[in-house]
Protein backbone atom coordinates (compact mmCIF):
# COMPACT_ATOMS: atom_id res chain seq x y z
CA UNK A 1 0.00 0.00 0.00
CA UNK A 2 1.46 3.38 -0.86
CA UNK A 3 2.74 5.88 1.67
CA UNK A 4 -0.01 8.48 1.19
CA UNK A 5 -2.74 5.89 1.81
CA UNK A 6 -0.98 4.74 4.99
CA UNK A 7 -0.68 8.36 6.14
CA UNK A 8 -4.37 8.92 5.44
CA UNK A 9 -5.21 5.81 7.46
CA UNK A 10 -3.15 7.04 10.40
CA UNK A 11 -4.88 10.43 10.24
CA UNK A 12 -8.23 8.66 10.03
CA UNK A 13 -7.44 6.51 13.05
CA UNK A 14 -6.13 9.39 15.15
CA UNK A 15 -9.08 11.58 14.25
CA UNK A 16 -11.49 8.74 14.97
CA UNK A 17 -10.01 8.17 18.39
CA UNK A 18 -9.95 11.91 19.08
CA UNK A 19 -13.59 12.11 18.05
CA UNK A 20 -14.34 9.44 20.62
CA UNK A 21 -12.64 11.24 23.47
CA UNK A 22 -13.53 14.88 22.80
CA UNK A 23 -16.67 15.95 24.62
CA UNK A 24 -19.23 17.87 22.56
CA UNK A 25 -19.34 21.66 22.85
CA UNK A 26 -22.40 22.87 24.63
CA UNK A 27 -23.95 26.12 25.67
CA UNK A 28 -23.25 27.27 29.24
CA UNK A 29 -25.72 25.75 31.65
CA UNK A 30 -26.68 22.82 29.44
CA UNK A 31 -26.08 19.24 30.52
CA UNK A 32 -23.15 17.34 28.98
CA UNK A 33 -23.80 13.65 28.55
CA UNK A 34 -20.70 11.45 28.30
CA UNK A 35 -20.20 9.49 25.09
CA UNK A 36 -21.44 5.95 25.22
CA UNK A 37 -18.76 3.52 26.26
CA UNK A 38 -20.23 0.94 23.89
CA UNK A 39 -20.04 3.34 20.95
CA UNK A 40 -16.45 4.23 21.81
CA UNK A 41 -15.58 0.53 21.91
CA UNK A 42 -17.39 0.04 18.61
CA UNK A 43 -15.29 2.76 16.94
CA UNK A 44 -12.10 1.26 18.34
CA UNK A 45 -13.29 -2.12 17.03
CA UNK A 46 -13.84 -0.60 13.58
CA UNK A 47 -10.31 0.83 13.63
CA UNK A 48 -8.96 -2.56 14.70
CA UNK A 49 -10.91 -4.23 11.88
CA UNK A 50 -9.55 -1.74 9.35
CA UNK A 51 -6.00 -2.36 10.50
CA UNK A 52 -6.55 -6.13 10.32
CA UNK A 53 -8.00 -5.85 6.80
CA UNK A 54 -4.85 -4.14 5.55
CA UNK A 55 -2.93 -7.41 5.74
CA UNK A 56 -5.58 -9.58 4.12
CA UNK A 57 -5.64 -11.11 0.66
CA UNK A 58 -8.49 -10.41 -1.79
CA UNK A 59 -10.32 -13.68 -0.99
CA UNK A 60 -10.23 -12.99 2.74
CA UNK A 61 -11.48 -9.45 2.15
CA UNK A 62 -14.36 -10.78 0.04
CA UNK A 63 -15.37 -13.06 2.92
CA UNK A 64 -15.22 -10.10 5.31
CA UNK A 65 -17.36 -8.10 2.87
CA UNK A 66 -19.91 -10.91 2.65
CA UNK A 67 -20.05 -11.17 6.45
CA UNK A 68 -20.42 -7.40 6.85
CA UNK A 69 -23.11 -7.28 4.17
CA UNK A 70 -25.09 -10.03 5.89
CA UNK A 71 -24.77 -8.35 9.29
CA UNK A 72 -25.95 -5.05 7.83
CA UNK A 73 -28.85 -6.67 5.97
CA UNK A 74 -29.96 -8.55 9.09
CA UNK A 75 -30.30 -5.59 11.44
CA UNK A 76 -28.64 -2.46 9.98
CA UNK A 77 -27.35 -0.81 13.17
CA UNK A 78 -25.03 2.15 12.66
CA UNK A 79 -21.93 0.14 13.54
CA UNK A 80 -22.65 -2.50 10.88
CA UNK A 81 -23.45 0.24 8.36
CA UNK A 82 -20.11 1.99 9.04
CA UNK A 83 -18.21 -1.34 9.00
CA UNK A 84 -19.62 -2.15 5.56
CA UNK A 85 -18.83 1.36 4.29
CA UNK A 86 -15.30 1.08 5.67
CA UNK A 87 -14.79 -2.21 3.81
CA UNK A 88 -16.19 -0.75 0.60
CA UNK A 89 -13.79 2.17 0.84
CA UNK A 90 -10.55 0.17 1.05
CA UNK A 91 -8.30 1.27 -1.82
CA UNK A 92 -7.04 -1.20 -4.41
CA UNK A 93 -9.71 -3.82 -3.82
CA UNK A 94 -11.88 -5.26 -6.58
CA UNK A 95 -15.06 -4.42 -4.68
CA UNK A 96 -14.23 -0.81 -3.76
CA UNK A 97 -17.36 1.28 -4.19
CA UNK A 98 -16.97 4.81 -2.87
CA UNK A 99 -20.45 5.87 -3.95
CA UNK A 100 -22.12 3.03 -2.07
CA UNK A 101 -19.92 3.70 0.96
CA UNK A 102 -20.97 7.36 0.94
CA UNK A 103 -24.63 6.36 0.66
CA UNK A 104 -24.23 4.06 3.66
CA UNK A 105 -22.47 6.72 5.74
CA UNK A 106 -24.69 9.70 4.96
CA UNK A 107 -27.58 8.72 7.28
CA UNK A 108 -25.18 7.98 10.16
CA UNK A 109 -22.85 10.95 9.85
CA UNK A 110 -24.12 13.74 12.03
CA UNK A 111 -23.73 17.35 10.99
CA UNK A 112 -20.71 19.04 12.55
CA UNK A 113 -22.87 21.55 14.41
CA UNK A 114 -24.99 18.88 16.08
CA UNK A 115 -24.58 18.56 19.84
CA UNK A 116 -25.73 14.95 19.75
CA UNK A 117 -22.73 13.55 17.89
CA UNK A 118 -21.68 10.25 19.39
CA UNK A 119 -18.45 8.45 18.54
CA UNK A 120 -20.06 6.43 15.72
CA UNK A 121 -21.56 9.55 14.15
CA UNK A 122 -18.26 11.43 14.40
CA UNK A 123 -16.34 8.54 12.89
CA UNK A 124 -18.91 8.19 10.09
CA UNK A 125 -18.64 11.92 9.37
CA UNK A 126 -14.85 11.68 9.24
CA UNK A 127 -14.96 8.67 6.94
CA UNK A 128 -17.59 10.30 4.73
CA UNK A 129 -15.41 13.41 4.34
CA UNK A 130 -12.36 11.30 3.47
CA UNK A 131 -14.24 9.32 0.83
CA UNK A 132 -15.89 12.43 -0.59
CA UNK A 133 -12.50 14.10 -0.89
CA UNK A 134 -11.09 11.04 -2.66
CA UNK A 135 -14.05 10.97 -5.08
CA UNK A 136 -13.59 14.67 -5.81
CA UNK A 137 -9.85 14.18 -6.36
CA UNK A 138 -10.53 11.30 -8.76
CA UNK A 139 -13.08 13.41 -10.64
CA UNK A 140 -10.55 16.25 -10.92
CA UNK A 141 -7.88 13.83 -12.16
CA UNK A 142 -10.27 12.45 -14.78
CA UNK A 143 -11.11 15.97 -15.91
CA UNK A 144 -7.39 16.81 -16.23
CA UNK A 145 -6.83 13.56 -18.12
CA UNK A 146 -9.67 14.38 -20.52
CA UNK A 147 -8.25 17.88 -21.07
CA UNK A 148 -4.80 16.43 -21.77
CA UNK A 149 -6.30 13.91 -24.20
CA UNK A 150 -8.02 16.76 -26.06
CA UNK A 151 -4.76 18.72 -26.21
CA UNK A 152 -2.93 15.65 -27.48
CA UNK A 153 -5.54 15.14 -30.19
CA UNK A 154 -5.20 18.80 -31.17
CA UNK A 155 -1.43 18.37 -31.45
CA UNK A 156 -1.91 15.26 -33.59
CA UNK A 157 -4.26 17.21 -35.86
CA UNK A 158 -1.63 19.93 -36.24
CA UNK A 159 1.00 17.30 -36.99
CA UNK A 160 -1.26 15.73 -39.65
CA UNK A 161 -1.91 19.09 -41.29
CA UNK A 162 1.83 19.85 -41.35
CA UNK A 163 2.50 16.43 -42.90
CA UNK A 164 -0.21 17.04 -45.52
CA UNK A 165 1.26 20.44 -46.40
CA UNK A 166 4.73 18.95 -46.75
CA UNK A 167 3.36 16.25 -49.06
CA UNK A 168 1.63 18.88 -51.22
CA UNK A 169 4.85 20.91 -51.46
CA UNK A 170 6.81 17.79 -52.48
CA UNK A 171 4.33 16.81 -55.20
CA UNK A 172 4.47 20.25 -56.88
Amino acid sequence: MNKSVNQALVVLAVAGIAACTTPPRTEPGSAVLPASTNETRAVIGLLDDFQRWQGMQADELRRELATASQAYAASAPDTDRVRLALLLSIPNTPFRDDWRAMALLAPVAAPADSTENGPIQKFAELLLRQITERVNDLRDEKKRGDELAQKLEALRAIERSISEREQKVRTK
